[in-house]
Parts: structure tokens; C-alpha cells; sequence
């Protein structure tokens, strides 16, 4: 009964966007590069491309390599949704992610998006591009991240 109940408040948190991710984000690269991008890392992105903005958000805790994370995309009337984080891999200062799959509202087509950013000091900066799938397109945009709790 327990586990219901936790699904089930975990589910309309994330239906709510206002749940933390809760699948871990797998995170490749070496130990000293992984341990150095540790902690609480909180932002924004927007792409003039598509006209969309939204934040990011994710945890990367000492001695895993897992992460925990999600990015939420600002829709018209105001409305948020929830877009996880399928993969990140650090290689020195840069990192690298896409996200999971998911049908883009605007052309109601699947698109893949790829992120890389550099870390300076406390921060991460960065570009990611997003293709609809099966097509050349690529609609780009920026994003930026500052660790809040290492």
C-alpha cells in the first residue's frame, strides 16, 4: 500500500511540475572531471529560435554517477513542462547532454536535443541545439547554470 501511495503522490507531482526528477540521470566521464562538477546547479535557458525559455535544474552528488535532473519548458498560456535529462558526460570543463526524446508541441513532431556548456569558476555556459527527427533542421538556442550548493 505504501509503495501506491508514493507512486501515486510521485506521479501527480510530476504531472503538477513541481516534482524532482525521479529517474537518475547516468553521468560518464572521469572520476576527477565528474567529482569537480559536483553539487546543486540551478539556471535557464532560452532559444530565439522558437521563441521558448525555461529552467534547468540538476544535483550531482559526491561519489556517484548518477544525477538527478530536468529542464522545464515554458509553454504559451503559461503553462511548464517537465523534459528529463537523458545522459551527461563531462570531459575536463566541458559538459555534454541530451535530452530524453519528446514530441515538440510546435511542429507535433519528436525532437532530439543536444547540450554542451564550459565551466568557469562557479558557472556553466553553454549551446544546445534541437532536431526534429528525420530532418536537417536545427533550431539552437543558449543556456547558463550556477552551482547553488556544492
Amino acid at each position: 500500500m505504501k509503495r501506491f501511495l508514493m507512486t501515486s503522490f510521485l506521479i501527480a507531482l510530476t504531472a503538477s511540475g513541481c516534482a524532482a526528477s525521479v529517474t537518475a540521470v547516468p553521468v560518464k566521464g572521469k572520476d576527477a572531471a565528474v567529482f569537480k562538477m559536483r553539487g546543486e546547479w540551478v539556471g535557464d535557458y532560452t532559444s530565439p529560435d522558437t521563441g521558448r525559455s525555461g529552467t534547468i535544474r540538476f544535483v550531482l552528488k559526491p561519489g556517484r554517477k548518477t544525477a538527478d535532473g530536468e529542464v522545464a519548458m515554458n509553454m504559451p498560456g503559461g503553462e511548464s513542462r517537465l523534459l528529463r535529462i537523458a545522459v551527461l558526460r563531462i570531459e575536463g570543463e566541458e559538459l555534454h547532454g541530451r535530452l530524453e526524446r519528446y514530441s515538440d508541441p510546435a511542429c507535433k513532431c519528436d525532437v532530439d536535443t543536444d547540450f554542451v556548456g564550459t565551466m568557469t569558476d562557479e558557472a556553466i555556459n553553454g549551446q544546445f541545439v534541437t532536431t526534429p527527427v528525420g530532418t536537417d533542421k536545427q533550431l539552437g538556442g543558449t543556456w547558463h547554470v550556477e552551482r547553488t550548493v556544492k
